[in-house]
């Protein structure tokens, strides 16, 4: 998938093929967004956000997660999450080369948002802000913690033992043809590794049992009707966080928030964050939900 607006190119990052996905704005850049989708996902189905983000002149950038996409790797495995986050960091050292100068902000969705949570405690890297949607803190398919226990110890034995995924499709949106996409994407899996499964309970217990803090401004972003990743890991991550949060509360809104029949609202106020980011004596704050 190229045109005008959209190319791709492929890095060699550690053990892995990684395509990236370029939509350049026709206008100055006044920002740049770099995109971490999430499981069983990919970045060409975010090109109609890439678009609304190029008519406000910013640049949007992404990249397929090994095993998924376009990238090499088995689908649905990685051996270490903690790969996951080297990645995220090249990735936006990358962006920082090729836009010198441009405000950088990373949007994660998903696991992605779980990614991207663990990555700004992790790395404290230094960005504009940062936009996190309907993150992986507490999931349906979250376990107790000593059946995690369990889990762990299977995994250190047979780490690409592959599970089947049992969310529904039907729980992504409530625009029926966005169902009808995902269950005809060649690229989505149906099965993850354990050691995935793993890593994403990992940093989700990490981002809900404890308080955080960050220097990086950060939007969070959820559906109450969510029944992927519970709009309740949300709110806890929200009031324990110490720093500049603003939480957004989608009210009957489902897991993607970028795909609903509201998606246009969604992202108007994405773009406004942004500009008050930015510009904060031209544009208004949006209030948080907390």
């Amino acid at each position: 998938m190229e045109d005008d607006h959209h190319s791709t190119s492929i890095q060699q990052i550690l053990d892995y093929s990684i395509t990236f996905h370029h939509w350049t704005p026709p206008k100055e850049v006044k920002a740049v967004v770099g995109l971490i989708h999430g499981l069983a996902d990919q970045s060409v189905r975010y090109a109609h956000v890439a678009d609304w983000f190029r008519e406000e002149d910013i640049a949007f950038e992404a990249f397929d997660l090994p095993g998924h996409g376009l990238s090499s790797g088995k689908r649905g495995h990685i051996s270490d999450y903690d790969t996951l986050l080297q990645i995220i960091d090249r990735f936006k050292t990358q962006l920082e080369q090729d836009y010198p100068g441009v405000p950088l902000f990373l949007y994660g969705h998903s696991m992605g948002g779980n990614l991207l949570l663990y990555y700004l405690l992790r790395y404290e890297p230094e960005i504009a802000g940062a936009i996190v949607s309907a993150p992986a803190i507490k999931t349906f398919a979250d376990v107790p913690r000593w059946v995690r226990g369990i889990v762990r110890k299977v995994a250190a034995f047979v780490p690409s033992m592959m599970l089947p995924i049992r969310l529904k499709t039907k729980w992504l949106s409530r625009d029926e043809e966005i169902v009808k996409q995902a269950d005809a994407d060649p690229h989505r899996f149906k099965s993850a590794s354990i050691k995935l499964g793993v890593g994403i309970l990992d940093a989700a217990e990490f981002l809900y049992t404890k308080r955080h803090e960050s220097a990086v401004p950060i939007l969070l972003m959820h559906g109450s009707a969510d029944r992927i990743n519970f709009l309740k890991g949300s709110q806890f991550f929200a009031t324990n966080f110490e720093g500049d949060l603003t939480l957004k509360v989608w009210d009957g809104l489902y897991h993607e928030l970028h795909n609903e029949p509201e998606k246009e609202m969604v992202l108007k106020e994405v773009v406004q964050w942004i500009y008050n980011i930015l510009d904060p004596d031209t544009y208004a704050p949006l209030s948080s939900d907390t």
